[in-house]
């Protein structure tokens, strides 16, 4: 009876060594391949240009500029129409996704400027019910997480995008704790934004 106790306390323990291990060597692989951020500006932007280039009177039209270092940046600032039901799905996916306490506002947004980037893509579908509700795409959807009630934070910036747009230019249409698309655009705590 002792050597099976013993047994079953040394496989316990060479269990225990090999998580840490694990556990180390998945840390050591997001410091050593986390991108550099420093160029998330933050905005929406749809052109970066010299300062010097002239920039479209359409573009133009629809936007306003914002110059910094010698750059022109035209940053969008969309109207989407939304529903009840979008603001309360959209509230969802980042309480779902980003809402845990540790988290900054930075993460929530990043997710919800994902959805938005989908509701303006012409390769998604047209509502946020549908985009959050596509197939293995936001794995929270339908479990006991997704119908709990959002926090006042995630609505309100589920909000704050609807009324003013995302935080990410029009193509970063990605968003998983795995890189993919065709590169990354950012990382922010875990989160890989990519377009």
């Amino acid at each position: 009876m002792n050597k099976i106790i013993k047994r079953v306390s040394d496989l316990i323990a060479f269990m225990g060594i090999a998580l840490f291990l694990w556990m180390f060597i998945s840390f050591l692989n997001v410091i050593l391949t986390r991108p550099n951020v420093s160029n998330w500006n933050c905005f929406k932007v749809l052109v970066s240009a010299s300062a010097q280039t002239p920039i479209s009177k359409e573009i133009s039209g629809i936007a306003f500029h914002e110059w910094q270092k010698g750059m022109a940046m035209v940053v969008i600032e969309p109207k989407v129409k939304y529903t009840y039901e979008d603001y309360m799905t959209m509230a969802r996916v980042i309480e779902s996704e980003a809402g845990a306490d540790y988290l900054p506002d930075s993460t929530r947004y990043g997710v919800g400027s994902v959805v938005y980037n989908r509701l303006i893509s012409s390769a998604f579908p047209n509502t946020i019910y549908e985009i959050a509700h596509q197939p293995n795409q936001y794995s929270p959807v339908g479990s006991a997480v997704w119908y709990r009630e959002p926090s006042d934070r995630a609505k309100e910036i589920a909000c704050d995008i609807l009324e003013n747009g995302g935080i990410f230019p029009p193509n970063v249409l990605w968003q998983a704790n795995f890189r993919q698309g065709k590169g990354v655009y950012c990382y922010d705590n875990g989160i890989y934004f990519c377009y």
